[in-house]
């Protein structure tokens, strides 16, 4: 019994470990929808960030807009696959090692969100968070 337990436990640790491989290497997943409402609500400036994700941290890990503001944000990772998630603002985007992507938003409701990697890095992982503010 302790043998076939094994055997399922190994095979559930492979599982995981493929599923991390292809979910990292699929391609760019930028989503993020601009519905009548949001483009309507673009009354403010354009406001472009470009944010460096390395080994569980983002530079700069705190940006500030104004409420209406159009939102550009080049993510540059420099070492392994990243990404970038707001889900409170349907933002969504990975890029791979030594490549920069962008996604573009309105910032449609005011509020602190949180965001953080959505591409498993390693074991940091979790500690990739960062903020941004609406006001």
């Amino acid at each position: 019994m302790r043998k076939g337990a094994g055997i399922i436990f190994i095979v559930i640790i492979i599982l995981i470990g493929v599923y991390f491989i292809l979910s990292s290497n699929q391609e760019d997943s930028t989503t993020f929808s601009k519905t009548a409402s949001e483009i309507k609500e673009f009354n403010g400036q354009v406001k472009e960030f470009n944010i460096t994700a390395r080994s569980w941290r983002f530079e700069p890990d705190t940006i500030e807009v104004n409420q209406g503001d159009k939102i550009i944000i080049n993510l540059n990772s420099i070492d392994v696959s990243h990404g970038i998630n707001i889900p409170e603002l349907g933002v969504s985007l990975k890029t791979g090692s030594g490549e920069t992507k962008t996604v573009e938003f309105i910032a449609g409701k005011k509020g602190e969100f949180s965001f953080s990697c959505n591409v498993y890095c390693g074991e940091g992982h979790g500690l990739m968070r960062g903020k941004l503010i609406v006001r």
